[in-house]
This record gives structure tokens, sequence and C-alpha cells, in this order.
């Protein structure tokens, strides 16, 4: 699947055509995208800046216009409190896998203004890598000639960072394109020799613990924290994490 593979693709022993090709395209658009990289992130988006949100959304769907796909922007119920979301769609080769992208358009922290920083071989700045390298994966499959047959959708969530509530209502458009696909990829940052493979899912937990109450930074030190304090007369401890992680 030349899609999973562009992530590797410049550490491959061997490359045939296409995947030289793609090698090739990423290697020449090198300035372009960090451009590109560099008009995303100067736009404020923290995930409660509904405005910015939706103007890095505006960028990243005239893009994916101009490599044929069908964009939309679905909004959230207004009880949600969120910018809303950016869905995509390629209509490849009929029976083809089924492909969905997830990256997301928020960040945590709300710059004062642009925060995009070069300095040599390196830069820096809020949400620069975090979940925004899609773009260019697709423009090289283009130009390799691997993206035409290709069945793809892509979300890009609006509040990836500080999801709204109810979930339900958040993230329907994207379990949405989770029930219509067959394989599903991931654009969060990892290292730069590794991708993880593996199959995701939904759990739900709940602790309920009593003891020493303590910062959860000093959970192996005397205080009790996460962990219940045997050496002392046990207090209980009003709190309750739950956690739904949705792949």
């Amino acid at each position: 699947m030349y899609l999973a593979a562009v992530l590797l693709i410049l550490q491959a022993p061997s490359l045939d055509r296409a995947e030289q090709r793609i090698r090739n395209t990423i290697g020449a658009a090198r300035e372009a995208q960090i451009g590109y990289l560099q008009r995303v992130v100067d736009i404020p988006s923290s995930t409660l800046n509904l405005e910015g949100v939706r103007k890095v959304g505006a960028v990243f769907r005239a893009s994916l216009d101009s490599l044929g796909f069908t964009t939309s922007w679905v909004a959230v119920p207004d009880a949600v409190g969120r910018a809303g979301h950016l869905v995509a769609e390629h209509h490849g080769k009929p029976g083809s896998v089924r492909l969905l992208l997830i990256g997301h358009l928020d960040t945590v922290v709300e710059p004062a203004g642009a925060s995009f920083v070069r300095e040599d071989s390196s830069a820096r700045g809020i949400g620069a890598a975090d979940m925004k390298v899609i773009l260019y994966a697709l423009k090289a499959l283009q130009a390799a000639g691997a993206l035409r047959d290709l069945n793809i959708t892509i979300v890009f969530t609006g509040d990836e960072e500080h999801p709204g509530e109810p979930l339900a209502d958040a993230r329907r458009a994207l379990v949405e394109a989770a029930q219509h696909s067959d394989v599903a990829l991931a654009f969060e940052a990892g290292n730069r020799s590794d991708a993880t493979v593996a199959r995701r899912g939904t759990s739900a937990w709940r602790v309920i613990a009593t003891g020493r109450p303590a910062h959860s930074a000093g959970v192996f030190g005397d205080a009790a924290g996460y962990d219940i304090d045997s050496r002392g007369e046990p207090e209980p401890i009003d709190a309750v994490g739950d956690a739904i992680p949705l792949g």
C-alpha cells in the first residue's frame, strides 16, 4: 500500500519506480512543504478559537479540493461549543480498500501571534509537528499516479485537543467515517524511523480509590497519589478518572 509506505520510504533499501517518484516528489517539494507548514502554524487555532480552527480548515480544504477530493465542513451543534470538522473524500477504484486518514486542525495553546520559527535545519512552532503531513503525502501519491485508484476519506477534527461534549455529537463525523472504512491511519507524530501498526478500539474504565490525597507527581513517594498509603489511616478520595479513547 503506497500510502503507508510514504512515511518510511526515504529509508527503504530498494524502491520501485512509483516509490522513487514519491521520494523524488517529497524531496523536490521540501521548501514548499516548509512554507505551507508555516502558513498553517502561524494561524492561531487553539481548540476554543473557533474562527482560527475554521481558518486552518479552509487552507486544507482548498488544497484537498485541488487534488480532486470532495470536501465538506461538518458543523457540530452549538451546544458542543466547537468549530466543526473538515471531511474530504476521494473515490477511486470500486471494491478497493477504503482508507481513513485522521488528522486535526486545532492546537493545545493559543500563541499571541505567528509562532513558526526556523533555525538552520530545524523549526519550531505551536502544533508544527502535530498531524499536518497528510497533504504532501497525497501530493506525492498523485505525482506517482498512485492516488487515482485509492478510496480515501480524510477527517480533520477541530477539537482533538479538547473534545466537545457530548462525544456522541463531537465525534459523529469521525465515527461515521470509520464505519465506512477498512483501514485507518492516524497521522500522529512519533519518531523518525517507525510507524505504529496496530488495531485501535474503544474501552471504558473507572477507578475509585481511597488513600491520602496527593498530586500524581508524588505517586511513588510518601503520599498516596494513585495508590493507597497503608502507613496511615486512609481518607476517602472523591475523584474518579474516566477515559474513552477513540481511535
